[in-house]
């Protein structure tokens, strides 16, 4: 299977939203020919589904003003930085990836590139997230597991990701164990310096409290993995 570039990603993330947006303002629509309590409804929903159309369009004709594009300023310039990341993906022999329900993640010679297309619910956006590695400090695999309704499995798996600049980044891979840990377990053979612990290990909880609490000293740990690498 290809290994969707960045580009395609950012342009199937402002799809998505303009998607969304087609499908508030339908749902208006209707509220206004139900009439009565719903024409009220149907009146926001046309106006915020608007709104999310304008913008998605916005975004379409110029990519740059993806969110993702102000994550990319901190590496360099977002095209140039966008360049590197898609000649990378495009080597399907350095190039690693795993898929989960409506998630694509993908682990290259220097880049984290993930792909969320799960409606979130503090906006209409999809989550696409791209982390140097350069940038990794430590990583964690993480998962919930137990029954939901009607005894349903209610699994959910994900690897957090911590870069030097305090961001934590989770990666969902949804009910599929097998492909979180395939992901977690190739992250060293990129990132040899990074520090890593798995869910339910008292390390975990451990660097989790130290990195709240005393972030610099695994910043400098790390650091010195990098030195020692490179001798």
């Amino acid at each position: 299977m290809a290994i969707q570039t960045f580009s395609d990603r950012v342009r199937s993330s402002n799809n998505s939203l303009l998607f969304q947006g087609l499908g508030a303002m339908a749902i208006g629509v209707l509220g206004l020919i139900l009439g009565g309590f719903w024409r009220y409804i149907g009146i926001g929903l046309l106006v915020g589904g608007l709104i999310i159309v304008i913008r998605a369009i916005s975004r379409l004709q110029n990519p740059g003003k993806h969110p993702i594009m102000k994550t990319l300023k901190k590496y360099g310039e977002p095209d140039q930085v966008a360049n590197q990341i898609d000649a990378e993906l495009a080597n399907s022999t350095e190039a690693f990836t795993c898929t989960g329900r409506q998630v694509e993640a993908t682990i290259t010679p220097s880049w984290i590139v993930w792909h969320d297309t799960r409606e979130q619910q503090d906006s209409y956006e999809t989550r696409l997230g791209v982390l140097k590695l350069d940038n990794l400090i430590w990583a964690g695999l993480g998962g919930v597991e137990g029954a939901g309704p009607l005894l349903r499995r209610k699994d959910h798996y994900f690897v957090m990701l911590h870069d030097k600049e305090g961001n934590e980044n989770h990666v969902h891979l949804g009910h599929n164990k097998e492909e979180a840990k395939k992901f977690f377990d190739r992250l060293p053979v990129n990132a040899p310096w990074a520090i890593y612990c798995f869910d339910g290990t008292p390390q975990l909880g451990e660097f989790q409290k130290q990195w709240e609490e005393d972030r610099q000293t695994m910043i400098d740990a790390v650091a010195k993995r990098v030195a020692s690498l490179k001798e």
